[in-house]
Parts: structure tokens; sequence; C-alpha cells
């Protein structure tokens, strides 16, 4: 990389990419961004522009680095490279070849979702050249492969299309042979999936675990205004009892998490410590990285009662191979899929469907 960039996107993402440039002693020119709020103002000490700006000519383009700071579920990747190259940029950094140019030199955020110098360890090498073996459909087995190529090579048009965010834990395309749910919600927020999954199927009971307090507020909220029968636990899921330090000063509300160099605390239950007699036949994961730790301590619930399984496996690198891997030991008769439900690899769901139900 060469020692002048610009970057592409101003907010969280792209400011922390600068600071990391700049330590190892790369110069930011601008920032580019589409907010007309912050276009000529001056972020971190580094002037915003627009991609239309005069300071910009055709010269300068071609011969300058430009890295795109943005990283979120929101936005494709693809577009935004698309746009660059056709404004004139030649030279194109997105965050995937970022992380693997500077993997070493991340300054606190090296664990980004998925994107982490703790890449793929030579154990699961095995895992991976099985897995085609454990998904169920040939849409499972593809989108795997193309998701590691993608992680792999950086290379942005190898993903397929999200399917459609509202099908999300409860798929059209996949029979989850479901009509009345006792429903296990671990990182329940603000009560969006039990909404959800209330819409699609009889929606008998709900233990929820949401840690925020600022979530478990807005949650209990949501309760308070439905008829659904829940319970709710103001705690973190884990594989035993624990006092975690936790982040919940996250920008993202939904986004709080398990965090060792956090300053704020939370308690932490298993499943199996706190509901190994409650008949679950439906669990749906998404505590933003926790999720091998909590399925290791549901095992026994989830062996007694066979539930349908949802959970993510985006946040760490990881987890998607090593939780169906997981869940397919078990050999609990589970038939596994893989789906997407937004941009750059994020809201990835492996559903685990039983054959048969208890």
């Amino acid at each position: 990389m060469k020692n002048k960039v610009i970057i592409y996107g101003a907010g969280f993402f792209g400011r922390q990419i600068k600071n990391i440039l700049e330590k190892n002693n790369c110069e930011v020119l601008y920032f580019i961004d589409k907010d007309k709020d912050k276009i000529g103002t001056y972020i971190d000490n580094t002037l915003c522009i627009s991609i239309n700006d005069t300071k910009l000519t055709e010269n300068f383009k071609a011969g300058t680095t430009c890295l795109i700071g943005i990283f979120n579920d929101k936005v494709n990747l693809w577009d935004i490279e698309k746009i660059l190259f056709n404004s004139g940029f030649l030279q194109i950094i997105n965050p995937i070849k970022f992380y693997q140019d500077f993997s070493d030199n991340m300054c606190g955020i090296d664990d980004y979702f998925w994107l982490t110098k703790n890449k793929m360890k030579p154990e699961h090498k095995e895992i991976i050249e099985n897995i085609g073996k454990i998904w169920s459909d040939d849409y499972s087995r593809k989108l795997f492969n193309k998701i590691l190529e993608y992680r792999q090579t950086g290379k942005l048009d190898i993903l397929p299309p999200p399917n459609e965010c509202n099908e999300q834990y409860c798929p059209k395309d996949i029979d989850l042979n479901l009509i009345n749910v006792n429903l296990i919600d671990c990182g329940a927020y603000n009560g969006d999936s039990i909404y959800k999954i209330s819409k699609n199927f009889n929606l008998v009971s709900v233990v929820a675990f949401e840690a925020s307090p600022m979530n478990f507020i807005s949650l209990s909220e949501f309760v308070h205004k439905t008829d659904i029968n829940c319970f709710l636990f103001p705690c973190a899921v884990w594989d035993k009892l624990e006092i975690l330090r936790f982040n919940n000063n996250s920008s993202r509300s939904s986004s709080n998490h398990i965090d060792m160099n956090a300053d704020s605390f939370a308690t932490a239950i298993s499943i199996d410590e706190s509901l190994l007699n409650y008949p679950a036949n439906y669990i749906k994961m998404d505590i933003e990285g926790a999720e091998l730790n909590a399925l290791n301590g549901a095992e026994k619930l989830i062996k007694k009662y066979k539930p349908v399984l949802a959970i993510s496996v985006y946040h760490k690198y990881n987890h998607l191979y090593e939780i169906p891997y997981l869940i397919k030991s078990w050999n609990l008769g589970y038939k596994l899929y893989l789906r997407i439900y937004a941009y750059n690899a994020f809201e990835i769901i492996c559903y685990a469907v039983p054959d048969k139900l208890s």
C-alpha cells in the first residue's frame, strides 16, 4: 500500500482504519462520504469531501489508493467498489484485503465480527474438507464454499444476494416442521425475533435471555404489550454460571457482547443449568460470538428435546464450520441448512431441523 491513501466512509469503521493506517506511517489525505452533514467538515483532523469534489482529478484518483472504510450488513461493498472504479479509482482496497495486510497491527479492532487475525486453525482443515457431507441441500453447500472463498480472496462479487430479511428464523424454503412453539430466544434484543416468530407460528411460550440492561427494558416493555407467555432472564448465555465482562457501550444496541476487556459486567448462565426441563422445540441464538459456548451449555436440553436450532454463525471466523460440526457430532438426526440474510457475510444462520420433533 502506498503511504498516501483516501478512505471511503467516515463512520466508526472508517475512523478506526484511519487510526491503524497512521500508526503504520500512512497518511490519510481525505475521507469521502455521501453524508451532506459530514462533507466539508474535519473528522479526526481529516477533511471529508464528496466523491465529486474537484480535488479528486482523474490523475489524482488513478494514482491514489482508496480504501473502503465501511463494513456492515446494510451496504453491499461490491456496489461501492464499482462506484469507486467507475469514478476513476484504480487502486481499491476492501476491508477483507485490509485485514489481510494489517492483521498484526489492528490496534483494538482485531476481532471485528469474522474479520480477525485468528483465521482458520490447522485442525479445522479436515472439518472443512468434509463439510459438504454435513449440509442437507445444494444451496447450503454452495453458499458455504462461496463464503469461504469470499473471506479468503476478498472478491466482493462472489456472495449470492441475501435472502429476504423477513424470512430470518422463519425460512420459507426450509420446512421447520413447527406449529406450536416453545421458544428459547438467546439474545432477545427488544423482542423483534419473538414478534417475527409469533407471526409465523403459534407461539405457546418463550424463555428469553438478554444481557444488555437497556435492551432488557425494551424487551420487557414489548412483552407487557403482548399476550405471549414469556419468562425473561436479564443474563448472557454461556456454558456455565459465571460473571463475565460485558461490552454494554456498543454504538449498535443489538451488538452488545461478552468482552474480556470491557469495564461492565453481566451474569452469564447456561441453558442446562436453568432450563433443563423446559420442553423447548425451537432455540434461536444471536449472541454476538458466544454461540459456541452457549450450545455446549445447552447440550443436555438439546439431546433431551431435539428442538429446531437457528444459530448465528458469522460473529467468529471459525463458527461457520465449528458450530454445524458440533451439532452434527451429537448424532441426533439433524438436517443442517445454511442461509444468509444480509450483505458482506453478515446474518448467516445455521438451521438444524430434527427428522422427528419431540
